[in-house]
């Protein structure tokens, strides 16, 4: 016989498996690919950049050393991630 202690236990975590709500991967893709965070790729953390053509624009490049630049499309330098680096940008 199940003590009512064990019973309980099974109640709580049947509960807590089944009340979870599903996960909407076309809302997680569209925020983290969103044109505010384009540039920031990884788990890095970002910063923000203010420039006078493209406005408020979020950036995780470690190599950033003015904050007041525009995106590269508005013509602001290149963003460069690692593995590459100023020293040694990506080709192309």
């Amino acid at each position: 016989m199940q003590s009512a202690r064990s019973v309980s236990a099974v109640r709580i975590a049947a509960s807590a498996t089944t009340s979870l709500p599903p996960m909407n991967l076309d809302s997680t893709r569209r925020k983290t690919m969103s044109a505010d965070t384009q540039y920031v790729l990884g788990t890095r953390p970002s910063h923000v950049h203010t420039g006078p053509k493209s406005g408020e624009w979020h950036c995780n490049s470690p190599y950033c050393e003015d904050m007041k630049v525009d995106k590269p499309e508005d013509g602001g330098p290149e963003v460069i991630h690692p593995p590459f680096s100023p020293a040694n940008p990506p080709r192309r």
